[in-house]
């Protein structure tokens, strides 16, 4: 080498996107008199690859059902956990129950992080994220938890029960937010009322008369109904049909008995199941009850241990007879006697007195005759009297006799 030679040496090493690599060295040497040149690969081969990985650089924060989540970040790092400068896409998917992750969820990362600024969950629990991006290392956020919002409706139970009379049904009512996420037991703060007759001592309500009843409950402006069927209770008393009434002695009256509960709630007919009888002469074949004695009677209707009485009154039945009295009298010739005419029907209950509306005759002597009622002769003789009602008629007998006969001369 003269005094003014000197010689350069340079390496270069190529790295391809996929791992392969390849190594040259120049040297140069140049003096006063020549300049030479020489190039020789080194090596060359493929070098061990370690993909970037994601992490989550903002975590996740917990936050209510349906609002957007506080801004969460994710960066690409390298195996060293240095920044990689990407604009890779990078993908956001919720973790935990059936919970659907709202908002932009895929965004591309600005030199190397991505953001996430809209992200929302509608329901209710704890969750975490998972990043994804392709030929990236995935990653896992810290749980979070989202909250129930606040109550935008309530459900009541139960929604449709059955109680008897005077009884009580207690209910219960949750909450829940617009998402339809349970706020838990709400009955403590809600109000209950209940449809006509029915009435709530808190969250107990009930009736005394048998029906279907309304149970509304209140929270706030959330309300919502339940049907409360209330039926009657056990046997307490019946009622016998009709309470009085009046029939002749031809006919007979038909009677019903009717149970009802304590709170006087029917419990339906149970005529078919009932015995009936009447007192004095009054009898009764089932529910079929009469008498021919005209009066008035007691029809006692009973079904277990439970009974009912009724007033029945029989009165005469149609005109059979009428009886004429006295049967046989005796007057002095010029007087009269007066007669009585008394109605009756085939069972011999009397219709009372009919002489007023009646008609007398008198036979037996040419100079018979009744005024009115008074009848007889001016003769001496043997009289037939008769009295006709209607088309009845009844006779008497009457002796008109001389005054010294009565005295025996």
């Amino acid at each position: 080498l003269d005094g003014g030679a000197s010689i350069t040496v340079s390496f270069a090493v190529t790295v391809g996107v996929d791992g392969t690599f390849s190594s040259q060295a120049t040297a140069s040497w140049k003096s006063s008199l020549t300049t030479l040149t020489t190039t020789s690969n080194i090596a060359s081969g493929t070098r061990d690859t370690v993909a970037p990985h994601l992490v989550f650089l903002v975590q996740p924060a917990s936050s209510t059902a349906g609002a957007t989540m506080s801004t969460v970040k994710v960066e690409v790092l390298d195996h060293n956990n240095n920044l990689v400068n990407t604009s890779a896409s990078i993908s956001l998917a919720v973790t935990g129950g059936a919970a659907v992750l709202n908002g932009t969820t895929t965004a591309n990362a600005a030199a190397g992080i991505a953001t996430f600024s809209t992200l929302s969950i509608d329901a209710a629990g704890t969750f975490t994220l998972d990043a994804s991006s392709s030929g990236d290392t995935s990653a896992t956020s810290t749980s979070f938890s989202i909250g129930a919002g606040s109550l935008d409706h309530i459900t009541i139970a139960p929604s449709s029960s059955s109680i008897t009379a005077g009884g009580s049904q207690t209910y219960t009512a949750t909450g829940f937010d617009s998402f339809d996420n349970s706020l838990g037991d709400v009955t403590g703060a809600t109000t209950f009322s209940a449809s006509t007759d029915a009435s709530c001592a808190g969250a107990s309500c009930g009736a005394t008369k048998a029906g279907t009843y309304t149970i509304t409950a209140t929270n706030g402006a959330a309300e919502t109904t339940a049907s409360l069927t209330v039926v009657a209770g056990s046997i307490d008393h019946v009622v016998i049909s009709p309470v009085s009434t009046t029939i002749t002695a031809d006919t007979t009256q038909i009677y019903a008995l009717e149970a009802f509960d304590a709170f006087n709630n029917s419990l339906g007919d149970v005529t078919a199941s009932s015995t009936f009888a009447g007192s004095g002469t009054a009898s009764c074949s089932g529910n079929v009850c009469g008498s021919t004695t005209a009066g008035t009677f007691t029809i006692t209707g009973s079904f277990g241990a439970t009974s009912a009485d009724a007033s029945l009154t029989v009165a005469a039945a149609s005109l059979d007879q009428v009886v004429i009295a006295p049967k046989n009298a005796s007057v002095t010739a010029g007087a009269t006697q007066a007669y009585t005419l008394t109605a009756f029907d085939v069972f011999g209950n009397t219709r009372g007195d009919v002489t007023s509306s009646a008609s007398f005759s008198a036979s037996g002597t040419a100079t018979a005759s009744c005024t009115d009622n008074a009848c007889g002769s001016p003769e001496t003789g043997t009289l037939t009297i008769t009295g006709t009602f209607a088309t009845k008629s009844d006779s008497a007998t009457l002796a008109a006799y001389m005054p010294t006969m009565l005295a025996g001369n």
